[in-house]
């Protein structure tokens, strides 16, 4: 918000996928903790259903975002010269794929592995696509868009020499 560069659709985008990592994971993380630390793992009805609500509308926000950016760096690509590949549609790619297969193993996992004997898979993979693209978000377009890595060295050097 404070660095002006990045007031720029593609990073409003990138700031929307975070907030919707964050939506996406408080539906799922308070509840697995729960389970964690109690003997019982029963969930009522209410809770289930908000659960399911907020997993879908994170899903659906989600794919409509990556489908938003998809266009976007379309757009920009076309105005731009092809070595901006690497910096801006690459990262985009990665994240679009590894979204879309989580929440596609999800679906074949619940219509193929329905034997008891199967369900620890089943398991990992119907969690898979709420855990994996929120810690990879950040990090693939964190580490490879120049301007956000500018901008947080930036900002983590004013840090520094107000502390010195």
């Amino acid at each position: 918000m404070l660095d002006r560069v990045l007031h720029e659709p593609m990073y409003i985008f990138l700031c929307n996928l975070c907030v919707n990592g964050i939506y996406g994971a408080t539906s799922f993380y308070p509840k697995i903790l729960l389970d964690l630390l109690s003997d019982s793992h029963i969930i009522s009805y209410n809770a289930c259903v908000t659960q399911i609500f907020v997993v879908y509308s994170y899903i659906l926000c989600e794919q409509a975002n990556l489908t938003v950016m998809a266009y976007d760096r379309t757009c920009a690509r076309s105005k731009a010269e092809q070595n901006k590949f690497m910096e801006t549609c690459l990262p985009h790619l990665i994240t679009l794929a590894n979204f879309s297969l989580s929440a596609a193993f999800d679906a074949v996992a619940a219509w193929f592995f329905s034997y008891e004997s199967l369900q620890a898979l089943r398991n990992v993979l119907s969690i898979e696509y709420l855990v994996t693209p929120p810690l990879l978000n950040p990090l693939i377009y964190g580490l490879k868009l120049k301007q956000i890595r500018l901008s947080v060295w930036r900002l983590l050097s004013r840090k520094v020499s107000a502390l010195t």
